[in-house]
């Protein structure tokens, strides 16, 4: 079936590498779950695909919804893509982020949106193990060996189902200045600690609301899930007031997204909405998405929604939620 599969998608290449380069839009499915091995997925040669690349104009492919392990090959009709989702195939169990850095870097330059999912790795994965050299172990990049990317264009990343030590790695490989909107749904995953190490020492490993600001200061719209709501509710309480020494989190944020809010949300809501209004050492929250998966009645919903809408311009409630 594989071999089928990738037979296909070379035989793809080779007889339409022109009609692809001017497509605007392009799906390749499974996109998350191409487990050919790298060294025999199709690539775009000239010879291969009849001498395609001489004779082709600027492609204009913008949009990719394609296997990771199809980009090195799809190089060519990517060179002008700006809005690009992939997912980390299965089999790439050890596979650490600093690859998806190599191959994404040839397109840092155009990228303005980029979606990567880890789902297909998670149920692989041992991560009730406290072995460091457990092949089933979520793959961390060593201190002082991560690669980062410069995204000059980059304004949306969206990540979703990562384990927290690969989530960390990939939330510190972008060098994007310009970033505005980050979405982040957090895989199962385990703390990870090792004998010795002090409190700041753990929390270094661990995805936190300052974990987020020390990277990304500036972003303007947040939407991150957790397993659990107490989980998201120590997350976004620290949105509602400065540290001890004045200073707030994300101070140019305006908008907050959540796939499920529970009714319990809605006061540490009201606590950010009306604090960060006050304030004038931070922007005030502007828009409230959220979206309604649970089982709480849709009334009770509505009316806490309604109560935001004193403090929150543009105050959304979906009872379909998707990034």
């Amino acid at each position: 079936m594989h071999h089928d599969r990738m037979a296909a998608v070379n035989d793809l290449i080779r007889r339409f590498g022109d009609k692809l380069a001017g497509l605007r839009r392009l799906v390749i499915q499974p996109f998350d779950d191409y487990t050919e091995p790298r060294s025999h997925v199709p690539s775009w040669d000239p010879v291969d695909a009849e001498n395609i690349l001489d004779t082709l104009t600027t492609p204009k492919l913008r949009d990719a919804r394609i296997p990771f392990k199809l980009i090195p090959g799809l190089r060519q009709i990517l060179s002008q893509i700006t809005d690009l989702q992939f997912g980390i195939p299965r089999d790439a169990l050890k596979m650490n982020f600093n690859v998806v850095v190599a191959d994404l870097r040839p397109h840092a330059d155009t990228i303005i949106r980029l979606e990567i999912s880890d789902e297909a790795r998670v149920e692989s994965w041992n991560l009730d193990s406290d072995l460091e050299d457990d092949v089933a172990q979520p793959p961390s990049i060593p201190h002082g060996q991560r690669h980062v990317v410069q995204s000059p264009r980059l304004k949306q990343l969206i990540l979703q189902k990562f384990p927290e030590s690969v989530l960390l790695d990939a939330i510190m490989a972008f060098d994007c200045q310009v970033i505005s909107t980050i979405s982040i749904e957090m895989g199962p995953y385990r703390p990870r600690t090792r004998p010795g190490q002090d409190r700041d020492q753990r929390d270094l490993l661990r995805f936190s609301a300052g974990f987020l600001h020390k990277t990304y200061p500036f972003i303007a719209c947040i939407s991150v899930k957790f397993l659990t709501y107490k989980e998201e509710l120590l997350f976004f309480e620290r949105f509602a007031e400065p540290d001890d020494n004045g200073k707030w989190l994300f101070p140019r944020l305006t908008a907050l997204e959540f796939r499920d809010m529970p009714p319990h949300f809605m006061k540490p809501l009201l606590n950010i909405a009306t604090s960060r209004l006050k304030s004038s050492a931070t922007s005030s929250i502007r828009s409230i998405t959220m979206g309604s998966q649970s089982s709480y009645p849709e009334t009770i919903i509505d009316s806490y929604a309604s109560s935001l809408k004193p403090y929150v311009p543009d105050v959304k409630l979906l009872h379909s939620y998707t990034y």
